[in-house]
């Protein structure tokens, strides 16, 4: 399992930009593991520590630290210098074994913090390995592997290495007058840092104990971060009372939006039941009743030629039928196509709606029908399949209000 180091320049995965979808995907990592190992998890982090990362025996000595302190304490790590593929900083050698193997790219030797960032994340992959926390196989795809290795940058945040994660994950290199920025990992050192700010105030850690350890760099972006995402560092959220406003309040959200869709549905079914049926009725109406006049024409092939007096009545009984005989077709369906046009015509020319016309409605979720009260404005209405909840308006009201698509289909 390698570890990428990436130049943000080339990669805009990187960027620092953090959206909505980024965070929803943290936080679902973050409960899945905190229903899954959250009550074995030390809540303090790991400070930073001092070693040689030039020295063998100190990286040796750094990686188990760090493995200790996640408690894989019965597992030797071995670690060892080796060149890697392009954009890869490290490696580890997963195969349930006691004695694990992790390979770190030697030009990382001259940036102790990014050495300490590479031991993080590949010690996790081991503590991942152990306790069964990868989601999906990851030689599926490109994208899925990408997307286990985020979740190990992650988990080895959530598991207590946030600083050691987040110190290392970024460094500067120049050559002459060209500066190069690097980053090591999968995401960038902004959104760790978001991770790590996001499970500090998950464990009400004070400010004093999460920034201890941090380099100047990284608690500039925090200080950001902080100003930027206020909102979700609230230490009230772990008051049980926040978390019932805020389910209410989602709640409300929830049925706002099902109220809305109500609404919707209430237009969609007068427009079915009640217009579109009465054109389907018109179409099929005409159709019989053309098929009889195209009937009528043809036979007139039949009608013997040698008669003039019967030649010429027919001639004239065309003449009366292409005139006047089918024009009360045409001006029929100009008035339907204007009913589409404008369908506020329409609606006013029926204000006459019965009441019944909106109490049986589905189940959006499995389709199930079911037949409500009469004229009730927003009522929850519970499957009695699924169980599924959603607001119904069974009322006429708004359907014959004159005028009121007027505005829509000037």
């Amino acid at each position: 399992m390698d570890l990428s180091d990436n130049r943000i320049c080339r990669k805009m995965t990187n960027s620092d930009e953090i959206t909505i979808d980024d965070i929803k995907a943290y936080l679902d990592k973050l409960i899945l593991l905190e229903c899954k190992i959250g009550h074995q998890i030390k809540y303090p982090s790991l400070d930073p520590f001092d070693f040689e990362s030039n020295d063998i025996i100190s990286i040796q000595n750094a990686t188990k630290k760090i493995a200790q302190f996640i408690g894989l304490t019965n597992y030797l790590f071995i670690v060892g210098g080796k060149n890697q593929k392009q954009n890869t900083a490290g490696n580890i050698e997963l195969d349930q074994q006691k004695v694990v193997f992790i390979e770190i790219a030697p030009q990382h030797s001259l940036f102790p913090d990014s050495v300490l960032t590479i031991l993080s994340h590949e010690v996790t992959h081991k503590y991942m390995e152990i306790n069964d926390q990868y989601q999906k196989n990851r030689t599926n795809s490109e994208k899925l592997e990408i997307d286990e290795e985020i979740f190990t940058d992650i988990t080895a945040i959530y598991l207590g290495l946030g600083k050691l994660m987040v110190n290392g994950s970024q460094f500067e290199t120049q050559d002459g007058s060209t500066k190069t920025i690097h980053s090591i990992g999968y995401i960038s050192q902004f959104k760790m840092l978001f991770v790590y700010r996001l499970i500090c105030a998950m464990r009400n850690i004070p400010r004093y104990d999460y920034e201890r350890g941090l380099t100047v760099a990284s608690l500039e972006k925090l200080s950001v971060i902080e100003r930027t995402y206020s909102e979700y560092f609230n230490s009230d959220y772990n008051n049980i009372d926040k978390k019932e406003e805020l389910r209410k309040k989602y709640l409300a959200k929830i049925r706002t939006a099902q109220t809305e869709l109500s609404l919707i549905n209430k237009y969609h079914l007068f427009f079915e039941k009640v217009f579109l049926d009465s054109i389907e009725k018109y179409l099929k109406k005409s159709h019989i009743e053309l098929k009889q006049s195209f009937n009528e024409s043809q036979s007139l092939k039949g009608i013997s030629q040698f008669n003039p007096c019967l030649n010429f009545l027919n001639s004239i009984k065309c003449l009366w039928e292409t005139d006047y005989g089918l024009s009360h077709y045409s001006k029929e369906m100009e008035k339907k196509i204007k009913m589409y046009k404008k369908i506020s015509k329409l609606i006013n020319e029926n204000n006459d709606l019965p009441n019944e016309l909106f109490n049986v409605v589905k189940c959006w979720n499995c389709g199930t029908r079911m037949k409500l009260p009469q004229d009730k404005k927003y009522l929850i209405a519970i499957c009695p399949n699924c169980k599924y909840e959603f607001v119904v308006d069974t009322s006429i009201e708004g359907i014959s209000e004159k005028g009121f698509f007027s505005k829509i289909f000037k």
